[in-house]
């Protein structure tokens, strides 16, 4: 009896210094939690970063300091690269990353990263809009079949969004070429005033702030949208964009029997990765206490009232949260679900010969 009370203590004290280990596994105090973005300073992720930053420590236990590293390259890639192969697994370093679904399921050659290893800390779903610059004469889908001459379409380089827009435009049968090498989306739209280029695509975080500085000046014109997938993979609008056309509508109108081809498989296919575009993800190995802290920090820090009026009242939309748990289990079918032939039509799609060249 006394042997089996000695071992319950002992029992007891084991688990009263696993908890503790655990608690303090979870406590940032006096800690400086580091923000990796993967895309430029001034452009839509880092926007849409930064806001975010600032409320962070309120939510995560202890407070720590954080502070925010950019570190673009390859379409987003760089820093995922980054976080999951040489980042220190213990919660203090945060990627909030845009694209790094996507990206894997365009099966980009840099990619160095197995996305369902990522640890998930909540993701918050987006849309693109492709916009054009007012002396092409474009105020609607349609509008892009009149160009005599190919339209000028900037990006960073082969990204989704760029894979998107291409599928996009073949359906439709716009003829167009790319020019290459602009680093974020904010530079894209420089040089679309400039008039180098005449579209480009601009995520909503950019787009809405903006949206009635855009208008005034008159030179950004919004064409369409990506939109939201709902249950019924279909595309439908953001209530924010509610004027502006889908890909989806504008294919109906113009290409309905586009709507079962290949191509357009892979635009959903590639699009339904948006629905985790900005993510929050710490890397493989992190201790699983802090993955439940910081999940939570997240989940309180988007569920917050203050928070969410705030943010409303900067981007102009309410920001869907997509829990921890949820984007983990979207991403992990997200990467087995794509069909053979729908691979190839993206494969295809990434494929930069006779689609203009790289801005120096």
């Amino acid at each position: 009896m006394k042997l089996l009370k000695s071992a319950i203590c002992i029992a007891m004290a084991l688990g009263f210094v696993q908890a503790s280990n655990v608690a303090h596994s979870a406590n940032f105090k006096g800690k400086t939690i580091r923000i990796v973005i993967n895309f430029a300073a001034g452009g839509p992720t880092d926007i849409f970063a930064r806001h975010y930053q600032t409320y962070l420590s309120k939510f995560v236990p202890g407070n720590p300091t954080v502070i925010v590293e950019n570190r673009p390259g390859a379409a987003g890639i760089v820093a995922a690269n980054f976080l999951y192969n040489r980042a220190t697994p213990d919660g203090l370093t945060i990627g909030t990353f845009a694209g790094i679904a996507a990206n894997k399921v365009i099966a980009k050659g840099k990619v160095k990263y197995d996305l369902t290893k990522f640890n998930w800390l909540g993701a918050v779903p987006q849309t693109q809009i492709l916009v054009a610059r007012n002396n092409l004469g474009v105020s609607k889908p349609t509008d892009l079949l009149k160009s005599k001459e190919p339209l000028v379409y900037g990006t960073s380089g082969i990204n989704p969004n760029f894979v998107n827009t291409r599928l996009f435009l073949e359906l439709m049968g716009v003829k167009f070429k790319a020019v290459f090498g602009y680093r974020g989306q904010a530079r894209a739209i420089q040089a679309l005033r400039r008039d180098e280029i005449n579209i480009t695509d601009l995520g909503i975080s950019g787009y809405l702030p903006r949206e009635a500085s855009y208008k005034q000046e008159g030179v950004v014109i919004p064409v369409l949208q990506r939109g939201i997938m709902d249950s019924q993979q279909r595309f439908t609008r953001v209530a924010a964009l509610s004027q502006i056309p889908t890909m989806e509508e504008a294919l109906r109108e113009t290409n309905p029997a586009g709507l079962k081809s290949a191509k357009f498989k892979a635009i959903k296919a590639v699009l339904g990765a948006y629905h985790v575009q900005f993510g929050f993800v710490v890397p493989p190995k992190t201790p699983k206490a802090v993955i439940a802290a910081l999940r939570k920090a997240y989940a309180d820090m988007f569920g917050s009232a203050a928070v969410k009026k705030e943010s409303k009242a900067r981007f102009k939309v309410d920001h869907q949260f997509v829990d921890g748990p949820s984007a983990q289990r979207f991403v992990t079918n997200l990467v087995a679900g794509v069909a053979p032939d729908v691979k190839a039509a993206i494969r295809a799609a990434t494929k930069r010969k006779g689609k203009g060249k790289r801005k120096k």
